[in-house]
């Protein structure tokens, strides 16, 4: 008789040809069809990857098209991406040649910069870190109101969404008045303040648009703040929603006053005058920046087109079809927009050139005003075009700039060391910013919403 181990031996050496036949075919399908799985996972376009499934960027580092880094910071993980049409984006902000990322974390401000380094989408990071600090320079005699600048802001409470947000605006030229964003938050403005248009609220902003008669800004936590005259209702912002953008109308304040917010969610919220339909955006759409012009409204959608509603006379609400664009700006009869690709194309009123920008050269931003505009070149040139009455269009040379800021009879920028410069009209001042005035720098080249 044979006994149980026997048995059992022979049972199992009977079904060895089995699981040899598993063990050849069956395991290694598995395995593979584990790794597709994986595979696309991690790496499908169509799918969100996770911020912990990314590599962290490193200075010096290439990024390449479709690759994607974060920020190494144990407080929040900032995403850097390059996509396929070669535009990079990081926090939300659209650039093409370069893009310039400043953000709060703690007490500190940290800096992420990176340029293209070939035509064919590879970026290089050249900054990633703290904000480098400027360098110093000696003591001279002055007053209290030579040093505007202040130390950073402790921002740890301050809205962050790490996700979405649009790009900063940090200098923005109304009709006879000017303000900026400086580092610690503050609001500074100048020129015409007969309206309240030109306020100090004694609140920290991530972001300020100067409007005909008003001023709206977005504060640290994320909600709307406007000051000056509100005719139409212009100058009384939703509370329900925290934003991330606001643009405020530049129109004749006896005529329109509007104004739109983008949120966190990429939402736009109007409100104000809406004869023309301009405080009345699309529903159901995605946005990434907006532009409030005289009685139309331009908008960036999270596809990179355009889309433009309100007044269309001129054609400044009719953007060319089948173009990408990462930036737009809209004035009183004509618009502008920077394409993902660098180029400026503007349509609509054009007597005086302010539609006709320069050939073969590549832009960062453009801000429109009421007849010249203004743009800021991948080199940091400001290049204007159109009426050049009270050398509004003649920009100082041999300076590089981070935006600039069209209005209507004037125009400011900001240079890429935080120096505040503007030509133009000075009737009311517009033109004169305080002595010593630094500002921030802007979150991304891209941005101005003028």
């Amino acid at each position: 008789m044979r006994s149980p181990v026997s048995r059992l031996s022979s049972i199992s050496n009977a079904r060895d040809p089995l699981f040899a036949a598993f063990r050849t075919i069956c395991i290694p399908v598995v395995i593979s069809v584990l790794i597709v799985y994986v595979h696309s996972l991690l790496f499908s376009p169509d799918l969100e990857v996770s911020f912990h499934d990314l590599k962290d960027c490193q200075p010096e580092m290439r990024v390449s098209v479709n690759e994607k880094c974060t920020y190494p910071h144990p407080l929040y993980q900032y995403r850097f991406e390059v996509l396929k049409d070669k535009t990079g984006v990081f926090f939300g902000a659209r650039n093409y040649g370069r893009v310039i990322q400043e953000f709060p974390i703690g007490n500190e401000w940290h800096r992420f910069e990176a340029q293209t380094i070939n035509p064919n989408g590879l970026w290089k990071i050249v900054h990633l870190g703290q904000s480098p600090s400027p360098a110093p320079t000696e003591p001279e005699e002055s007053t209290e109101d030579d040093d505007i600048d202040s130390p950073p802001f402790d921002s740890s409470n301050v809205y962050a969404d790490p996700g979405y947000t649009a790009a900063r605006q940090v200098i923005s030229v109304g009709e006879g008045h000017a303000c900026g964003v400086i580092s610690d938050g503050s609001v500074i403005c100048w020129g015409n303040a007969d309206y309240g248009q030109a306020p100090n609220p004694g609140l920290k902003f991530r972001q300020v648009s100067a409007g005909a008669w008003y001023t709206c800004g977005v504060t640290a936590e994320g909600a709307i703040w406007c000051g000056g005259e509100d005719v139409f209702g212009g100058a009384s912002p939703p509370t329900s929603s925290r934003f991330a953008q606001v643009t405020s109308g530049n129109g004749n304040v006896s005529l329109d006053i509007h104004a739109c917010a983008l949120t966190i969610d990429g939402e736009v919220e109007c409100w104000g005058a809406n004869g023309a339909n301009q405080a009345s955006p699309p529903v159901g759409v995605r946005f990434t920046q907006l532009s409030a012009g005289w009685n139309h409204t331009c908008g960036v959608t999270d596809d990179d087109e355009l889309i433009c509603w309100g007044r269309d006379d001129e054609g400044q609400s009719s953007p060319p079809s089948k173009v990408k664009f990462a930036q737009v700006s809209a004035s009183w009869y004509h618009t502008c927009g920077v394409t993902t690709e660098g180029d400026v194309q503007c349509w609509g009123d054009n007597e005086e050139g302010q539609s006709s920008p320069p050939d073969g050269v590549r832009f960062t931003q453009v801000s429109a005003g009421v007849s010249h505009t203004c743009g800021v070149t991948v080199a940091g040139v400001a290049w204007c075009w159109g009426d050049n009455w009270a050398d509004k269009s003649s920009p100082p040379q041999e300076t590089r700039f981070a935006q600039v800021s069209a209005g209507y009879q004037s125009t400011c920028g900001v240079t890429t060391e935080g120096q505040v410069l503007c030509w133009g009209q000075n009737e009311h001042g517009q033109s004169s910013p305080p002595a010593g005035l630094r500002l921030a720098q802007p979150s991304s080249n891209h941005g101005s919403d003028d």
